[in-house]
């Protein structure tokens, strides 16, 4: 899936932005090795020469290469893991897959924002599931009248029950039922959209 594969090319562009950066600072080095131990032929006395040869550009150029490899493999090691996987849950979540549980690792802000994303995963997913269960029970309650009213139409068209006000009745009943239902779908989509306006109106607390 493409979610399996997103930590894999984030680490690799990661990674090659990494020595990117340490080719970079290699060169900064070589530059202030040459700019510390070199000069004009001319002002090197004698002796200079072993002092102020390509020794001090090597030693300034090694220790950058070690500073700078230390710093990627532990840049690399700390946040392109971390973000990788986080990339990962985001596409697995923009899928429709909230099962996501992260460790959380890496620096502080990191950690930090891992943890709130294993949260908004978390509320995300019972969202999901509260918005199945609604779905489940409006489908049944709508279901139970309508198959009443189905059949008690039928049974009086072919003459089971007579057409009596009795009988019309509790047709009557069933379709007051849905129409109530349908209202009250109606209030929880104005309420979804933030557009219910609330009436005030005095009453007699007594009554």
């Amino acid at each position: 899936p493409p979610w399996r594969m997103a930590p894999r090319r984030f680490r690799r562009r990661f990674l090659r932005a990494a020595l990117a950066l340490l080719a970079v600072l290699v060169g900064v080095g070589m530059i202030i090795g040459l700019l510390a131990g070199g000069g004009p032929p001319g002002d090197q006395g004698p002796g200079d020469g072993e002092r102020r040869g390509p020794a001090p550009l090597l030693a300034v150029g090694a220790g950058v290469l070690v500073v700078g490899g230390a710093a990627t493999a532990l840049a690399y090691r700390r946040i392109s893991r971390p973000l990788g996987e986080l990339l990962g849950a985001a596409e697995r979540i923009a899928e429709g897959d909230y099962a996501v549980d992260l460790v959380p690792e890496g620096p502080r802000d990191l950690r930090m924002l891992t943890s709130s994303f294993t949260s908004m995963a978390a509320r995300l997913a019972e969202a999901d599931e509260q918005r199945r269960r609604f779905l489940a029970d409006v489908t049944h309650e709508l279901r139970t009248p309508l198959a009443i009213l189905r059949s008690g139409i039928e049974a009086q068209i072919d003459g089971v029950h007579p057409r009596d006000d009795r009988h019309l009745q509790s047709l009557l009943d069933e379709a007051d039922r849905l129409g109530r239902l349908v209202d009250d779908l109606h209030t929880l989509a104005l309420a979804d959209a933030g557009r219910i306006v609330l009436h005030r109106e005095r009453v007699g607390v007594a009554a």
